[in-house]
């Protein structure tokens, strides 16, 4: 809205105070003054509400932060007993391969440790990790090996020296040791969490015995190392 000088009638540039032509002071009409105030009053309004907005973002914020999961959940490691942890830092160590499979976990309200696989924590495993390999598409070729390293090491014994000597029994034991070791590795990479038995390299039958449990499989390995044990053990 154009204004003019009362005293020259020269048109007053807006916002100016006093005119250009004659130096008259400019009064300011209460229209004007409705108008500057208008302005001022929709831009606090217009700060108000970007700060509610602000508000409101940073509440909403706190509230996710605030019922995010809460950590109620433990994992066996190790034979070690770890958490509390929440669902989020599950993941991550279903992620790292920490958590997987076969692993025993547990929280309030669960009567006894369970696999994870046997809790509503599957539908996050199944998520982020595949299933183990089925136990009928995994070579067993290496614990044949291990069953029946004593039979072998006998009839090498009763060709070099004509019978079975006693002090080979240590050369075995580090043979299936490497062998077990070696197995167990394969296993992890099928998916296995072998963390429960593969401690048990140095007692070969209750490795095999842990072994054929966990993928599922008939015992026929681990009672052919239990019978060439014996045998081994009558012909010294």
């Amino acid at each position: 809205m154009a204004v003019s000088c009362e005293k020259c009638g020269n048109e007053i540039i807006e916002g100016a105070k006093f005119c250009g032509n004659c130096g008259e002071k400019i009064a300011v009409s209460e229209d004007r003054l409705i108008e500057d105030g208008a302005e001022i009053a929709a831009n606090s309004v217009s700060a108000i509400e970007k700060s509610d907005e602000t508000e409101r973002e940073a509440g909403v914020n706190t509230t996710a932060k605030e019922s995010s999961p809460a950590a109620v959940w433990f994992y066996e490691l190790k034979g070690e007993k770890i958490g509390p942890v929440n669902e989020a830092q599950i993941k991550f160590l279903m992620e790292a391969g920490t958590i997987s499979y076969g692993t025993a976990v547990w929280k309030k309200g669960f009567p006894e440790w369970l696999n994870i696989e046997n809790t509503e924590l599957l539908e996050l495993l199944q998520k982020d990790v595949p299933p183990p390999i089925p136990g009928t598409h995994i070579d067993n070729t290496l614990a044949w090996v291990v069953a029946f390293v004593p039979l072998i090491g006998a009839i090498i014994e009763v060709t070099l020296f004509g019978q079975v000597v006693s002090f080979t029994f240590f050369i075995y034991w580090i043979v299936n040791a490497l062998l077990c070791n070696t197995d167990s590795r394969r296993l992890a990479k099928a998916g296995y969490n072998t963390e429960k038995f593969r401690g048990w390299f140095w007692l070969v039958p209750v490795y095999l015995f842990q072994r054929a449990t966990h993928l599922k499989q008939n015992y026929a390995y681990f009672i052919a190392d239990i019978v060439v044990l014996i045998l081994v053990v009558i012909a010294s």
